[in-house]
């Protein structure tokens, strides 16, 4: 009995004819026209349109006095509180708690689910885990820190430029 297979010496010499049929022409259509192909293909054909709502907050307390003082605050530009309290409100964002709220309110789930969408890619897969759609969720919930002003950017995204608005707004709202 043989125990493997053994490649013939045509085997090797099959693949390097192969490789000398490469030619530049052909290099290139691999290299450049397949992925520009598949690209058109896919933003004219598959790809959803997506939507973008933006909101950019500051995070102030009424009536609080800074811990680092005024000569502090002068140098820095930057009352540490505030800094703080942004950050606790960037961490807030993209917790299970506040994911769990808005697919209550929102049905987060269902929207980003929608068979009606062919962007697989980004659309939320109906067998995905907790798992699966907390990683989604933060995908499309972009937070952006601006340390300088201690300003939080927040962008959603949607199916529809309604729910995509619908969703920023219920973000500032649980914020709040």
């Amino acid at each position: 009995a043989t125990r493997g297979a053994r490649r013939s010496p045509s085997h090797s010499v099959h693949r390097m004819n192969f490789i000398s049929k490469i030619t530049p022409l052909k290099l290139k259509l691999a290299i450049v026209a397949l992925p520009m192909l598949f690209g058109t293909l896919y933003f004219t054909v598959i790809a959803s349109p997506r939507y973008v709502s933006e909101a950019i907050i500051s995070v102030h307390q009424a009536n609080q006095e800074t811990s680092a003082g005024p000569l502090a605050m002068m140098l820095t530009g930057v009352n540490s509180t505030s800094r703080d309290d942004t950050l606790y409100v960037r961490q807030y964002i993209q917790s299970v708690d506040l994911l769990t709220r808005l697919d209550k309110k929102l049905n987060l789930r269902k929207h980003f689910e929608d068979g009606r969408f062919l962007d697989v890619p980004f659309r939320l897969s109906k067998n995905a885990t907790r798992e699966d759609f907390v990683d989604f969720f933060r995908r499309i919930v972009e937070l952006k820190f601006d340390e300088a002003g201690t300003l939080l950017t927040i962008r959603t995204q949607g199916f529809t430029a309604a729910f995509s608005k619908q969703f920023n707004d219920a973000i500032l709202a649980e914020c709040e």
